[in-house]
């Protein structure tokens, strides 16, 4: 029998920067009439995973799949249900509390929208050396001094410094946001969709950005997309979220080349210029299961114990876990 991966020891290596055990979240719905009740949905159910020093951790997954829920979870911005987050094998503080501020300069995050993550009223460089006054790590002359360098390193155009985010592209608007993130020197970066809204160009010159900034600085890092051919260009490894729970994870390349599961097998198929195929057997709507593997519905290689049983998150070969009854590998 497979040993099953969701247990804790087995997700603690020694090189892991930060860790997710078990982590389950929701949130309080809305109540919607006199005689509606106020229920909780579940977003995230006993996700376990682990990012290594110096690592890209890619994290795919459909809308919804909660994605961008995990990576504020990793960050601390929200506590979960239940379930822990540890950086460096230490829990992660309470939300914005002391503890938490401090450690916060370590870690840093890229936005999807440069212009939501950007204030309007202010130049890209002051924005850019906002954070090392916000920390007390500078006055503020070195601050905007650093922050030149910053931006110079993002390839950031040097006529522009003072100008603000309303007269500036998409892609020098995600330079500066990445010299925002970046100008700290963190260990830890999340990365939640920082080229979906830029051309196929800019991406990648974005995308080799990000590499060169991780080689330099020794950066742990969590690419979050939905985009399966750009997580191929800058990942190490691959976790693959399915209705909140992982369903796959490994190093990205194997998974690439032969994914264990039906759901991930599908993800690659539907990818732009994929020579994968993907049998249907009954392609309805992805419907909640009330139990049993809530990819049941669309997966061609359903079984009876599919629809009663969820399958645990298992070793299927080194280094590789999949919850799947009947994995491809």
């Amino acid at each position: 029998m497979n040993k099953n991966l969701n247990e804790p020891a087995a997700l603690s290596p020694p090189w892991s920067l930060m860790e997710a055990r078990d982590i389950n979240h929701g949130y309080r719905r809305r109540r919607r009439g006199m005689w509606a009740r106020a229920g909780l949905k579940n977003v995230l159910s006993h996700v376990s995973l682990a990012v290594g020093q110096g690592l890209t951790l890619g994290l795919v997954g459909e809308s919804g799949s909660g994605k961008s829920t995990l990576a504020r979870l990793m960050l601390g911005m929200e506590r979960p249900l239940s379930g822990k987050v540890l950086y460096k094998g230490n829990p992660m503080p309470r939300p914005f509390s002391g503890p938490w501020k401090k450690l916060r300069s370590k870690m840093q995050m890229v936005f999807q929208d440069p212009y939501a993550a950007l204030d309007k009223r202010m130049t890209i460089l002051e924005q850019a050396a906002e954070p090392l006054l916000i920390h007390g790590l500078a006055d503020k002359k070195t601050a905007l001094e650093l922050a030149r360098e910053s931006l110079a390193k993002v390839s950031f155009p040097a006529h522009c410094l003072e100008r603000k985010p309303g007269s500036l592209s998409g892609g020098q608007l995600q330079r500066a946001v990445i010299a925002r993130a970046v100008i700290l020197k963190p260990e830890f970066l999340i990365c939640d969709e920082p080229v979906a809204s830029l051309d196929v160009s800019i991406q990648a010159q974005v995308l080799i950005l990000l590499s060169q900034l991780k080689a330099d600085l020794n950066m742990s890092m969590v690419f979050v997309s939905h985009d399966l051919n750009v997580v191929s260009h800058i990942s190490d490894h691959l976790a693959v979220l399915h209705r909140g729970r992982l369903v796959e994870s490994g190093p990205v390349k194997q998974i690439f080349d032969r994914p264990a599961h039906p759901y991930t097998e599908l993800l690659l198929s539907c990818a732009p210029g994929s020579k994968k195929t993907f049998v249907q057997a009954s392609f309805s709507r992805d419907e909640a299961q009330a139990s049993g593997c809530a990819f049941y519905r669309r997966c061609p290689r359903r079984q009876s114990e599919c629809r009663d049983m969820a399958p645990p998150l298992s070793a299927v070969a080194p280094a590789r876990q999949a919850a799947c009854f009947f994995p491809l590998v």
